[in-house]
């Protein structure tokens, strides 16, 4: 019992320092990039290429964490599929 709740308190710290850094991360990834495509402002090609990436990277992000989302609710889903099916 003691073990659970030392694994509680650790998810509970991590999920809360995740959130407190999170928007740190969004705005240094975004500075970031903006100081990658300024030195190449003169030159279409990887200028193009490199927000090409950006926008990649960005997609990528929304989809992971929708489907993790997802599948954090997966139970509730079979549970809501089990009762709605019926006899």
């Amino acid at each position: 019992m003691a073990s659970f709740g030392l694994l509680l308190a650790f998810s509970w710290c991590a999920m809360r320092c995740q959130l407190d850094v999170l928007p740190l991360l969004v705005t240094l990834s975004v500075m970031g990039l903006w100081q990658g495509v300024r030195p190449l402002a003169q030159r279409d090609g990887p200028r193009h290429w490199l927000a090409a990436v950006g926008v990649l990277l960005a997609i990528v992000s929304i989809v992971n964490s929708t489907l993790v989302a997802l599948s954090v609710n997966s139970a509730r889903f079979a549970i809501i599929r089990l009762l709605s099916a019926g006899p």
